[in-house]
């Protein structure tokens, strides 16, 4: 063996590495390289990195030797993806990838990065002047969380456990009154703010598997209710059962009717049958993992913001969110507020974040210290349980 060892490698200066030796004999051997094996000891890189701001943000370094034992086009998939560190690496090496993350931060910090990851730093590059410069692969951002209720519970058997748990999801108090028979109509179960509540009837098979809620549906509610409906309809359905949004149509008296449907996904009612609990969105950047623990969701409630420009940045003029705390009690003032983000110059299309700040750092009287705001900034509020408001310019 050291004769074809020397037949094949006489003039490497590299050093040989030898895996084990019997009587002075070369057994096993490796051939001279230009790289190292890597041990358990990985001191000599640095494994956190502050290029996005994002607290515990993993460096892309570390990441860039973690994913050497994957081959291009191989899927990586990481379930915490907190600054997006895996997915930028993954995405330079030529790997697919699949990112997710409960923390609105999160998302808003990963879409970022990767729509930016031209200007980042290339991999394996001394020199931190020397640029990725490639555009990012296509990607989509997705809100996900599909289940079989019937993997849940008998929903029929369980009717109105499941009335009653989907009004409280949306801050609906369940009545004892005869609303069916108020309006004339099957399926109103309840009344927000003086306007009716429908609740799809997933606990019927067709409903559940076949039956979607879409414009022919409200039509036929339009028809059924003789134009005793106008003002606002609501409609609380499970997201996989509709391909609408909201819509205004007009009743057989041509007056609108405003359909707002509260969509809510399977995932609540797998955590129901549990124990279910919510962690709160966090307002501050001490307490941005506890969103690991996480099993319940709020769901489309409506935040509203305004924000003015002030010589020393911004001030948030109005927030509101009609969500409620533990203790079942509305929030006030900037209580239920957990994170702003900012665009500096927002395009209306992309919200490219510049800068997130969260509730705790904010004055008391909404004022953020930030400089570069002009009318082109936009803000998006993120209250407790995670709802966001739409990009909102400076007044």
């Amino acid at each position: 063996r050291i004769d074809i060892r020397n037949k094949y490698y006489p003039h490497e200066i590299a050093k040989s590495q030898f895996v084990r030796r019997n009587n002075n004999q070369i057994q096993y051997w490796i051939p001279p390289r230009d790289q190292v094996l890597v041990d358990n000891n990985w001191l000599d890189i640095t494994g956190y990195s502050h290029q996005t701001g994002y607290p515990t943000e993993n460096s892309e370094e570390l990441l860039f030797r973690t994913l050497q034992i994957t081959e291009p086009d191989d899927l990586i998939f990481d379930c915490f993806g907190g600054s997006g560190t895996t997915a930028a690496v993954a995405d330079k090496l030529d790997r697919r990838w699949i990112t997710c993350d409960f923390g609105k931060h999160a998302i808003y910090t990963m879409q970022k990065r990767l729509l930016n990851i031209a200007d980042s730093k290339a991999l394996g590059q001394e020199k931190p002047s020397k640029k990725y410069s490639l555009p990012p692969k296509p990607l989509a951002v997705v809100s996900v969380g599909a289940y079989d209720f019937s993997r849940v519970m008998d929903l029929r058997k369980n009717k109105e456990a499941y009335i009653a748990f989907v009004l409280a999801l949306f801050g609906i108090p369940r009545e004892e009154k005869d609303f069916a028979g108020k309006y004339r109509l099957d399926g109103i179960y309840a009344e927000k703010d003086g306007d009716p509540v429908e609740i799809f009837p997933v606990w019927e098979d067709d409903y559940l598997y076949h039956v979607r809620l879409d414009e022919d549906y409200l039509k036929q509610i339009l028809i059924q209710s003789r134009g005793r409906i106008r003002g606002n309809y609501r409609i609380i359905v499970p997201e996989t059962c509709t391909i609408v949004g909201d819509l205004t149509l007009k009743n057989q008296s041509g007056e609108p009717v405003s359909f707002k449907l509260l969509k809510f996904p399977y995932k609540i009612l797998e955590e129901a049958s549990r124990n279910f609990s919510l962690e709160e969105q966090p307002n501050s950047p001490d307490n941005i993992n506890n969103l690991v623990s996480s099993v319940g969701f709020y769901f489309h409630d409506d935040v509203a913001v305004e924000a003015r420009k002030t010589p020393g940045g911004l001030t948030l003029s109005r927030f509101s969110t009609p969500i409620v705390n533990r203790e079942g009690k509305t929030y006030e003032g900037l209580e239920g507020l957990s994170l702003v983000l900012i665009d500096l110059n927002y395009d209306g299309k992309v919200f490219n974040l510049h800068k997130a700040v969260y509730g705790k750092e904010i004055g008391e009287d909404g004022g953020i210290g930030l400089e570069g705001v002009t009318e082109k900034t936009a803000v998006i509020a993120i209250d407790r349980h995670g709802n966001e408001s739409k990009p909102v310019y400076m007044k």
